[in-house]
């Protein structure tokens, strides 16, 4: 949950090993879906029109590298959109570890910085959960549902 009103919902995607699947609500309006491999790289985005973004690096989502403080990798992505594709360049950058203390929880992160070459997005990403949120939006709570009654 988040300050502004809105709520994201991870599940672990049951067709793609190592991916989870992100749900954006805020104020009652679905923002969409994304599957994320590792929780923070984008493997497809359908958007609140329907329309589908799918990407592709060449390597099993469940291979692809899991944020590691201090480090780094580049990848080149086939992205693929209303039947044209193309590629991009993407260079993932890794911070130092870190917490985020919500109420008398706390959780590891690791501050993830990608560049897409034509814009730039930073994220946090919990290891122990598996998913990322932007690093912008002020958390309230996290709430894994393996712990919701």
């Amino acid at each position: 949950s988040y300050a502004h009103g809105g709520v994201d919902t991870f599940t672990a995607d049951p067709l793609t090993p190592g991916a989870v699947i992100w749900q954006g609500e805020l104020q009652g309006i679905a923002l969409g879906s994304t599957v994320l491999a590792q929780g923070y790289i984008y493997l497809s985005a359908i958007g609140p029109n329907g329309q589908e973004v799918r990407y592709d690096y060449g390597i099993l989502p469940a291979d692809l590298p899991r944020p590691s403080p201090g480090g780094s990798w580049e990848a080149v992505a086939t992205v693929t959109s209303d039947g044209a594709q193309s590629t991009e360049r993407q260079i993932h950058s890794f911070g130092q570890s870190g917490s985020l203390t919500l109420g008398t929880c706390t959780w590891a992160l690791v501050p993830v910085g990608i560049d897409y070459g034509d814009y730039d997005e930073a994220l946090l990403w919990f290891p122990d959960l598996g998913l990322s949120v932007r690093s912008g939006d002020v958390v309230t709570a996290i709430t894994p549902l393996s712990l919701m009654p």
